[in-house]
């Protein structure tokens, strides 16, 4: 699967989805190489893909959705079980991940055609 078919098959989607959006900084962390999108990453297509599948909830959730949700864990394209959790000290948003880490949820609602982005810092899995 080459860039081009990741981009038709993610904009052609049919239903709705929720994308967690890692910051710059995040991927920098990660090794992704920052001034590429991460479909142009010279990591591997089936690297790209995983990275796609690893932040992509095949449901559109938009903030309110994913806090009423409390404790229930919702799963990612590529099988990866996620958790929204506030901070019981000051209210922050987090995604419980499932190796015991925590991703700030730092921007909520971003509308985008067939779904919703919310902005993270951290890469999933």
């Amino acid at each position: 699967m080459c860039s081009s078919d990741l981009e038709v098959e993610f904009e052609l989607r049919s239903s709705a989805y929720t994308l967690f959006v890692p910051t710059n900084d995040a991927l920098a962390m990660s090794g992704w190489p920052l001034g590429q999108s991460v479909l142009q990453a010279n990591s591997g297509q089936g690297s790209q893909k995983l990275l796609l599948e690893n932040h992509l909830v095949e449901k559109s959730m938009t903030f309110s959705d994913l806090v009423r949700s409390g404790s229930q864990k919702f799963a990612t394209k590529s099988g990866i079980q996620l958790q929204v959790i506030l901070s019981s000290v000051n209210g922050i948003p987090y995604l419980l991940l499932p190796d015991g880490g925590r991703a700030r949820i730092q921007a909520v609602d971003l509308k985008m055609r067939g779904g919703v982005i919310h902005i993270i810092d951290r890469v999933i899995g």
